[in-house]
């Protein structure tokens, strides 16, 4: 039976030498590892509340393409990752949120609701959530889902203009070939098809976006006092640490006889023993003498 074999000499004076640093510095270490977490304390403390509303969107393809997807060539091809990176840049734009602005007159500009607002998507579903930050919990859940219908709103709108463009192009092609008398054609045939479908579409009123789930709540965002000291503890760990080695590195006093004759290259013939604590009497009579 082998034996096992031993941890290699240096990890242990590897460890021992971090250990002693840390021991030789246990202030430096002491006052991060206490004054940061009382440092993001204290400006969790300062931070006004803030509150989130969430509001949903289910968002579908909607427009021509989609009233087109059983004609044969004419029917876009489906790219989740497009379609909804697609859709939160549509919710972005300055007008959805002048829109907001319009039915909830408490921001000065765009940009000012923009910076205060965020829209995602769901990845397993054509979902989008539309977040509102506000002071007021009441304020942020009504906004949230106003933000909501307004972007639905827009996008229908843009899913009618879609129809309409798209049959308007469709009727001009029937036209020329009607004029070239080729209506019994089967390309003069599907677009007939088309023009039905895309009136069927619009008979609807654009349906690209419905709001699944209004904001119900809203959730403190801001202060996270309690990540917020977590992670001033861990910074304070790192910190400490670090600037203990720094100060330890900084230090030129000698404190070993292996680091003497490190230093200057001799060999150490002897050592002085510490010498002994007098008492206070003895430093008393000293004293006199």
């Amino acid at each position: 039976m082998r034996s096992p074999e031993p941890e290699p000499q240096d990890s242990h004076d590897s460890l021992h030498e971090f250990l002693a640093v840390l021991a030789r510095r246990k202030l430096v270490l002491i006052l991060c590892v206490v004054l940061t977490p009382l440092a993001a304390l204290a400006y969790s403390i300062l931070q006004n509340e803030l509150y989130e509303g969430t509001a949903a969107v289910l968002v579908t393809p909607g427009g021509a393409a989609s009233a087109l997807s059983e004609v044969p060539g004419l029917g876009a091809a489906d790219e989740p990752e497009r379609f909804a990176a697609t859709h939160v840049s549509l919710a972005r734009l300055p007008t959805v949120a002048q829109r907001v602005i319009r039915e909830a007159p408490l921001f000065e500009d765009p940009e000012t609701f923009l910076a205060r607002s965020s829209v995602s998507a769901q990845v397993d579903a054509d979902i989008l959530r539309f977040n509102v930050a506000d002071a007021n919990p009441d304020q942020a859940r009504a906004l949230s889902t106003i933000y909501a219908q307004q972007f639905t709103r827009y996008r229908n709108e843009l899913d009618v203009q879609s129809i309409r463009s798209t049959r308007a192009a469709i009727q001009r092609r029937l036209v020329q070939l009607a004029s070239a008398g080729q209506q019994g054609s089967a390309l003069y045939v599907e677009l007939k098809r088309a023009v039905a479908e895309l009136d069927a579409a619009e008979a609807v009123r654009g349906s690209a976006a419905i709001v699944v789930q209004p904001a119900i709540s809203a959730q403190q965002v801001v202060p996270q006092t309690k990540r917020n000291v977590v992670l001033g503890l861990v910074l304070g760990i790192f910190l400490g640490v670090g600037l203990a080695f720094l100060v330890d590195r900084l230090d030129t006093r000698i404190r070993s006889p292996e680091a003497a004759e490190t230093l200057l290259g001799l060999p150490v013939l002897g050592e002085l023993s510490r010498p002994p604590v007098l008492s206070e009497q003895s430093t008393t009579a000293v004293s006199m003498v």
